[in-house]
């Protein structure tokens, strides 16, 4: 079983620039102003279809995010039992309405 009470241990997969990637993305959600920037923007952003998509996947989408699709999280999965680290596939989708949006998504 793992132990988040030795870090070394629990974190022992990670690189140093994994680690540092990791702590300065966690410093800037917890700014509140900075949140809430992004919820403003971000909406915007998209409609105005601007490039920022490789911006997001490298930074908040590699860090809370195994991949897009069960076969992207297959290599994330293996990292994590490896290190004896348990994992559940969860889905969501944000911003998306209606039964016909759900149908699809599930098919």
């Amino acid at each position: 079983m793992i132990s988040f009470d030795n870090t070394e241990i629990a974190f022992k997969h990670k690189s140093n620039k994994d680690l540092k990637r990791a702590y300065t993305m966690f410093k800037l959600v917890g700014k509140s102003w900075l949140v809430q920037l992004g919820k403003l923007m971000l909406p915007i952003v998209f409609k105005l279809k601007l490039p920022v998509n490789g911006i997001i996947k490298a930074t908040i989408f590699r860090q809370f995010c195994g991949g897009e699709t069960i076969d992207d999280c297959d290599h994330t999965i293996e990292v994590l039992y490896e290190n004896n680290v348990g994992t559940i596939l969860d889905y969501s989708v944000e911003g998306q309405v209606g039964e016909q949006n759900f149908d699809f998504t599930r098919d």
